[in-house]
């Protein structure tokens, strides 16, 4: 991030190389996990913890915590951000919301095949992700249709579905399955 975006009190806290190196990190790696951080950054645990909750204090970065894990997020990442990146940070929801991407309209034997889990398993993942409103469920005789749904204002800007799922792709979890 160019340095003009920062307040000279930003500036003044990110003038050590160690909490600049975990800043970047965090931007670039938005809903990472403390030990993803101290992987990548190559820190002792000490000097990652204290320069994170240096960060978080002065308001740079975001602590969120989210079941059992605690993930660091830029200050300006909106809610619904962080949520989709949660779940995308997760293998098995990333290949589901993939697939659904690719195949607007699937049946959960679709499902079930393409990601290699059983049909329980498949069901567990479904049900989050629709209590998240990231998917939804229509039922059509004895089967069920799964759908992504996609916010209305962003799809009228993109333009259409296609660009929709394209940006989706290649910025968001493009990005996630280099780093994982």
């Amino acid at each position: 991030m160019a340095s003009e975006f920062f307040t000279e009190k930003d500036n003044k806290i990110l003038s050590l190389e160690t909490r600049k190196k975990i800043y970047d990190l965090v931007h670039r790696n938005a809903g990472i996990y403390f030990r993803e951080i101290e992987r990548k950054s190559k820190f002792s645990t000490g000097h990652v913890q204290y320069h994170l909750s240096h960060l978080v204090r002065s308001g740079l970065l975001k602590e969120e915590k989210i079941g059992n894990h605690v993930r660091y997020f830029p200050r300006k990442f909106a809610d619904d951000q962080k949520k989709m990146m949660n779940l995308l940070r997760q293998r098995s929801l990333r290949h589901l919301i993939l697939f659904l991407l690719e195949h607007p309209s699937c049946h959960h034997q679709d499902l079930v095949k393409n990601m290699g889990l059983s049909p329980s398993t498949v069901s567990w993942h479904v049900k989050r992700l629709q209590q998240e409103k990231v998917m939804s469920c229509e039922k059509q005789g004895r089967n069920r249709i799964y759908r992504l749904l996609v916010d209305k204002k962003e799809h009228d800007k993109e333009g259409n579905h296609e660009n929709h799922k394209s940006y989706f792709t290649s910025r968001i979890v493009g990005k996630i399955d280099r780093e994982v």
